[in-house]
């Protein structure tokens, strides 16, 4: 589910929006990569496993943009 919250936002980065396809697909990659790693990622992830229900995990899920998705969990 953060992972989905990491793509939608790291698609609207205007800097990866503007390269050539195989290079934003490495951006992205590596950006979420370096999301991933970061301490408030872990402490998200295992706060989310605690207390987001299904009906918020699937809103979150089908969320077509960063609003809509954390409007799902709130």
């Amino acid at each position: 589910m953060l992972d989905r919250y990491l793509d939608l936002t790291i698609a609207r980065d205007p800097t990866i929006a503007t390269m050539p396809p195989a290079q934003s697909e490495v951006a992205r990659a590596m950006k979420k990569a370096t999301r991933r790693g970061d301490e408030s990622y872990r402490r998200v992830a295992t706060q989310c496993e605690r207390e987001v229900s299904r009906g918020e995990y699937d809103c979150a899920m089908k969320a077509p943009s960063p609003n809509d998705w954390e409007a799902c969990i709130e």
